[in-house]
C-alpha cells in the first residue's frame, strides 16, 4: 500500500471497523435473537411444566388429606360418635388413603386465657405405645400446632422432624395435618370442640410421581420453603447452580405450606447452530461490503489526505506561535500598515493594563503617547521605507503607567516578511527591576570594596589557581610588602612550610568540587623573614557553571599572643617547680602535724567545702568504732554522722540536726554515748569553706557535774520538805488547838456543872452532862486517831495487812458504830450485797469508811439520810456515801483532799481537814481510786473503788 492510502488515516481506518462491527454485531444479533426466540419458547414450555407438575403435587397432597376433611363430616354429622364408629372408618378408609400413617381424634381448643387445652380421644393405630395420650400432648411444639390450628379453622400442616413433633428418625418426609372442629348440637349445652390430628407420608407418592415425568430433566429439587430452614422432599442428580439463569423454579403452596419445585431441563445444541450459521452468513455479507466500500473511496480518501497535512502544518504553526507569545517573558505586539494592533499576547496585556477588547484595533499611539510613537519608533521616513528594520539596535523608553510607578522598557521592532502589505512585529521588554538590581549589585560592589580596602582585617583574593589578585592594606601591613610587591605572586610563597601541604590539599579539593570554608591556624613568613601565627579562612567563590573563580582569604594575627603563651609556658614550668618544692615541704609540716593530732586525746575530723572528708585522728576509731570502714577521704559526711549514729544512739530528726550543725559550724552538742560516755562537739568554719570537727571526752566533768547536781536537787528537795513541814506544823498546832479548845470546854463545862450541883442534879440531866462529856472525849479521840495515822502514813510506818474479808460485813459493822455517834442523822444501806469478799486490809478499810460516814454528817442538815452502797464488777468493788447537805463549790473539788485544806463556807463546822486525805491515802494503798461526784446544793457522794483481785499482794509485799 501507499502511504496515502486511505488506511493509513484515522478517519477511514475507524469507518472500516464500524463498518465491520456493525456487520458482525447485525448478524451476530439475529442469531442471537432467533436463538433466544427459540430459547424462551422452550422456557415457557418448561414453567408450564413445572406449574402443572406444582398442581399435580398439591392436587395429590389435597386428596391425600381428604380423609381429614371426611372424618370432620363424620363426627360432625353424629353427635354421639363413639371409637366404634371411629375403628370403623378408619379400617375403611386407610385402603384408600396409603400415605396416612396415623390419625387422632383430640377434644379441646382454646379458652378464654388464650391457653390450650387438649385431651386424646380417638387413635389409630391403638397399640403404639408412643401415641399413647400422655405421649402424644407432649411432642415437642404440638400445643403450639394444635392451638394454631383451633385458631385458623382450616388444614395446616406441619413437616416431622427430629426436633418438632418426631417420634421416628425416618419420617423426614412426613407431614402432621390438624384439622380444626366446632360445632353446638342441638339440645346440647356444650359444643363439640376439638382438632383432627394425622400423619402422612407423601415419600413413596412424590417418588413415584417425578421419577415417570423427568425424562428430559437433568436435575431436579422439591423443597418445603415454609420457615426459617428448607426441608428437602425429593432430589436428583442436585447441585447447587452455579448460573440462576439455566434453572426453572415454580412455587405453590398447600395447607399453609410453600412449596418450590426447582429444575434444569436438557439442553440442545440444535439452537447453537442455528445462531452460528445466521452468524456466519451476516459476516460474509458484511466482508463483501466492506471490499466495495474500500475499492470506491480509495482516491477519495487520497485526495482528502493530501488537503488534512497542509491545513495540519498552518495549524501546528499557528499554535506554536500562539503559545510561544503567550510563554516568552517579552511583551509581543503586531501592527498592520496603518500601526493600529493585530495581536498582543499576555504580557503586552499586562503592561499596558489593559483588556484584549481594549488593546486590539487600536492604534498604537494611543497606548505609547503620540510624542514617544513619532519621534523614537516610527520616524516618517520609515513609515513608507522598504527597509526591514527601522532600528539596528534596541531602544530604552520610559513608559507610563495609570496606577504605578513608570517603568524602563526595550523596544525593538521588526518587519514581519512573506505578506503583501508591510506590517510590523513591536517586542518590548520590562527592565525596571534588571536595572533596579544592576544598581543594587553596583553599590554593593562599592561597599565591599571600601570594606576590603580599609577593613581592619588583613584579607587578599587570589585567583583558582592562588596568585593574589588583590589585597588590602592590612594584609599589606601585616606581611610586609607593597600592593604591587603582592599583586601575581602565588600564595604559598608566604607559608611556612610546616602547613603549606595541607592548604595545597584543600585547593586541590576545592578546585574539583563545592567544599565548606577552610579555617586553621598557619604560620606565614613576612618580609623582614619573621615568623607570623595567623587564623586563617579561605571560602571559595563559584561561577554559575559551578567552577572555582577565586578564594577570599582572611586573617587574624594572634603572634603577639602566641609570644605570650609561650612566655606564660616558662612561667608555668618555673612555678611547677617552686610549687613542688613547697609541696614537700608543706607534706612534711603536715606529717608532723598529724603525728601531733593523733597523739592529742581529742577525735579530730576536718571536712571540706563539698563536705567530702579530708582528715581523721586516729582517737576517732576509738571514740566511734563503727566509723573506722569509712574513714578514708572523700567519704561523706551524711554516711558518717548515719555511722556515729549507731554508737550515739540518734534518730533521724537528730542526725539531720547535727549534719545542719557541720554546714553551719555551729559548736556546744553534748551527747551520751551507748556506752555511758558523754562527748562534747566543737565546730568551726575554715577559710576555704570547710568544717574542722573535734570531740572531746568529758565524761569525767559530767559525772562530777551529775553529783553535783542530785546533792543540790536532794538539799533543794530536803529543804522544801522541810518548809511544808514547817508550815504543816504551824497549821496543825493552829487547827489542834482550836479543834481540842471546844471538845475540852464542853467537858470541862459539864464537869463544873456535876460538881457545883452534885446531889441536886436529876438522873436525866446528870445522864445529858455525863453524854456531853462522852461526846468531847469521842471527838478528841477521833482528832487524835486522825492525827495518828496521818502520822504513820506520812512516815511510811503503817502497817498494811490485806486479807480476804466479807466487805459486806465490815461496811454493817462501820454503820451501826457511826449510828451511835451520828444520831441525828440515818444512815440507810442500800442494796448492801449480803457476801462480797476482796482482799482489804479491814483495819484501814474502816478508818476511810468512818471518815467518809462522819463528813456526810457534819456538812448537812440534822435528820437527813445518809446512804452507803456496794457494787461489784469483774475486778473492782465499789463503796458509795452520800449526803443530802450544802455539797462543795467547783472551785474548791481539786483541793478537798489536801491537808488540813477547809472548804469555803464551812469554817464553823467542826473538822481538821485531815478526814479525806486520809481516806485518798488508804485507797491508793489499796491500789484503788477514790471519786467526787458533787451536787451544789443537793448534796456529795464519794466513791471508794477497791480492787477485788489478787492485784493488792505486790503491795502488801
Amino acid at each position: 500500500m501507499k502511504k496515502n492510502d486511505f488506511l493509513y488515516e484515522k478517519r477511514g481506518l475507524i469507518g472500516f471497523i464500524l463498518i465491520g462491527l456493525f456487520g458482525v454485531f447485525l448478524s451476530v444479533s439475529v442469531g442471537g435473537v432467533m436463538r433466544l426466540w427459540l430459547e424462551n419458547e422452550e422456557a415457557a414450555y418448561h414453567s408450564q411444566w413445572g406449574k402443572a407438575m406444582g398442581g399435580e403435587i398439591k392436587g395429590e397432597i389435597l386428596s391425600a388429606t381428604e380423609v381429614m376433611h371426611t372424618l370432620k363430616n363424620v363426627i360432625l354429622a353424629s353427635s354421639d360418635f363413639s371409637e366404634v364408629n371411629f375403628e370403623v372408618f378408619v379400617s375403611t378408609t386407610l385402603v384408600r388413603f396409603p400415605s396416612l400413617k396415623r390419625i387422632h381424634w383430640i377434644s379441646g381448643g382454646v379458652d378464654e386465657d388464650g391457653e390450650g387445652r387438649y385431651k386424646v380421644m380417638m387413635s389409630h393405630p391403638t397399640n403404639d405405645e408412643r401415641f399413647a395420650e400422655k405421649n402424644v400432648l407432649n411432642l415437642p411444639g404440638m400445643q403450639g400446632f394444635l392451638t394454631a390450628a383451633s385458631q385458623n379453622r382450616r388444614l395446616l400442616m406441619r413437616p416431622v422432624s427430629s426436633s418438632l413433633l418426631a417420634f421416628d428418625k425416618g419420617d423426614e418426609k412426613s407431614y402432621w395435618a390438624a384439622l380444626s372442629i366446632e360445632r353446638l348440637y342441638e339440645g346440647a349445652d356444650v359444643p363439640v370442640k376439638g382438632v383432627v390430628l394425622g400423619q402422612f407420608d407423601f415419600g413413596d407418592y412424590i417418588d413415584h410421581l417425578l421419577k415417570s415425568r423427568i425424562t428430559q430433566i437433568d436435575r431436579l429439587q422439591l423443597v418445603d420453603t415454609t420457615g426459617s430452614h428448607d426441608k428437602v422432599l425429593y432430589q436428583k442428580n442436585w447441585e447447587p447452580p452455579k448460573n440462576n439463569q439455566d434453572m426453572t423454579t415454580s412455587t405453590f403452596t398447600v395447607a399453609g405450606r410453600a412449596m418450590e419445585l426447582s429444575f434444569q431441563a436438557t439442553h440442545h445444541q440444535q439452537y447453537f447452530f442455528i445462531w452460528a450459521g445466521v452468524s456466519f452468513l451476516g459476516m460474509l455479507v458484511t466482508l463483501m461490503v466492506l471490499v466495495v466500500l474500500i475499492q470506491h473511496r480509495q482516491y477519495q480518501y487520497g485526495l482528502e489526505d493530501s488537503i488534512y497535512r497542509k491545513t495540519r502544518d498552518l495549524t501546528d504553526r499557528n499554535l506554536f506561535l500562539n503559545h510561544f507569545m503567550n510563554v516568552t517573558f517579552d511583551a509581543v505586539v503586531t501592527l498592520d500598515k496603518g500601526c493600529f494592533i493585530t495581536f498582543g499576547n499576555q504580557k503586552a496585556l499586562g503592561l499596558f493594563d489593559k483588556s484584549e477588547a481594549e488593546f486590539i484595533g487600536h492604534h498604537l499611539a494611543e497606548l505609547m503617547g503620540s510624542r514617544i510613537f513619532d519621534q523614537l519608533i516610527f520616524p516618517l521616513s520609515y513609515r513608507h521605507s522598504k527597509d526591514t528594520d527601522p532600528f539596528a539596535e534596541p531602544q530604552i523608553i520610559e513608559l507610563a503607567q495609570k496606577q504605578a510607578p513608570s517603568v524602563l522598557v526595550e523596544v525593538r521592532i521588526v518587519a514581519v516578511a512573506d505578506l503583501d502589505d508591510k506590517s510590523w512585529m513591536v517586542i518590548l521588554r520590562d527592565i525596571s527591576k534588571q536595572k533596579e538590581t544592576e544598581e543594587r549589585l553596583r553599590y554593593t560592589d562599592r561597599q565591599f570594596r571600601q570594606a576590603f580596602l580599609l577593613g581592619a582585617v588583613p584579607m587578599a583574593i587570589i585567583d583558582a589557581e592562588a596568585y593574589v589578585q588583590e589585597s588590602n592594606r592590612a594584609m599589606q601591613q601585616l606581611l610586609g610588602y607593597r600592593s604591587s610587591e603582592l599583586h601575581t605572586r602565588h600564595i604559598k610563597e608566604f607559608l611556612h612550610p610546616d602547613v603549606r601541604d595541607a592548604f595545597l590539599d584543600w585547593l586541590d579539593g576545592v578546585r574539583h568540587r563545592p567544599m565548606d570554608t577552610f579555617q586553621c591556624e598557619q604560620r606565614m613568613i613576612a618580609g623582614n623573614g619573621a615568623d607570623l601565627w595567623l587564623m586563617s579562612s579561605y571560602t571559595a567563590i563559584y561561577n554559575k557553571a559551578g567552577k572555582l573563580e577565586k578564594i577570599i582569604c582572611q586573617y587574624l594575627d594572634y603572634t603577639q599572643r602566641k609570644k605570650a603563651e609561650d612566655e606564660l609556658k616558662d612561667h608555668h614550668d618555673k612555678l611547677a617547680q617552686l610549687v613542688e618544692e613547697r609541696t614537700r615541704e608543706v607534706q612534711d609540716t603536715r606529717e608532723s602535724l598529724i603525728a601531733s593530732i593523733n597523739a592529742a586525746d581529742n577525735a579530730i575530723l576536718v571536712y571540706d567545702n563539698q563536705h567530702r572528708l579530708e582528715f581523721s585522728s586516729g582517737q576517732v576509731k576509738n571514740f566511734f568504732p563503727e566509723m573506722a570502714p569509712e574513714l578514708r577521704p572523700g567519704a561523706s559526711v551524711e554516711r558518717l554522722i548515719e555511722l556515729q549514729s549507731l554508737r550515739t544512739g540518734e534518730d533521724e530528726i537528730e542526725r539531720q540536726r547535727r549534719l545542719a550543725h557541720i554546714h553551719a559550724g555551729i559548736s556546744g552538742d553534748e551527747i551520751q554515748l551507748t556506752d555511758g560516755r558523754w562527748i562534747q562537739t566543737r565546730r568551726r568554719k575554715t577559710p576555704s569553706g570547710g568544717t574542722i570537727v573535734v570531740h572531746t571526752d568529758v565524761t569525767s566533768f559530767k559525772d562530777q557535774q551529775e553529783l553535783l547536781k542530785r546533792q543540790a536537787e536532794d538539799l533543794a528537795f530536803a529543804l522544801q520538805r522541810q518548809q511544808e513541814v514547817n508550815e504543816q506544823q504551824k497549821i496543825f498546832v493552829s487547827v489542834v488547838s482550836h479543834e481540842f479548845k471546844n471538845p475540852l470546854a464542853i467537858i470541862d463545862s459539864a464537869a463544873q456543872r456535876l460538881l457545883r450541883r452534885k446531889g441536886k442534879l436529876d438522873d436525866e440531866d446528870a445522864v445529858k452532862r455525863l453524854h456531853g462529856i462522852r461526846d468531847g472525849v469521842r471527838r478528841l479521840l477521833k482528832l487524835i486517831e486522825n492525827t495518828i495515822a496521818t502520822q504513820r502514813i506520812e512516815n511510811r510506818k503503817l502497817e498494811f495487812k490485806p486479807q480476804k474479808i466479807n466487805v459486806s460485813a465490815v461496811i454493817k459493822k462501820v454503820c451501826d458504830k457511826q449510828r451511835e455517834i451520828v444520831k441525828d442523822h440515818p444512815i440507810c444501806l442500800m442494796d448492801i450485797p449480803d457476801e462480797i469478799e476482796a482482799p482489804i486490809d479491814p483495819e484501814l478499810f474502816e478508818i476511810a469508811l468512818s471518815n467518809l460516814i462522819s463528813n456526810a454528817a457534819k456538812y448537812s442538815p440534822k435528820r437527813t439520810n445518809i446512804d452507803v452502797t456496794m457494787t461489784q464488777d469483774d475486778d473492782f468493788v465499789t463503796i458509795g456515801v452520800a449526803d443530802h447537805g450544802i455539797g462543795i463549790l467547783d472551785e474548791d473539788v481539786p483541793h478537798i483532799y489536801n491537808r488540813f485544806y477547809r472548804a469555803q463556807g464551812v469554817m464553823d463546822v467542826e473538822g481538821t481537814g485531815l478526814g479525806l486525805s486520809i481516806v485518798k491515802q488508804i485507797v491508793e494503798i489499796h491500789k484503788g481510786e477514790i471519786l467526787c461526784e458533787n451536787r451544789e446544793e443537793q448534796g456529795t457522794r464519794f466513791y471508794m473503788c477497791l480492787p477485788c483481785d489478787e492485784r493488792l499482794s505486790e503491795v502488801a509485799d
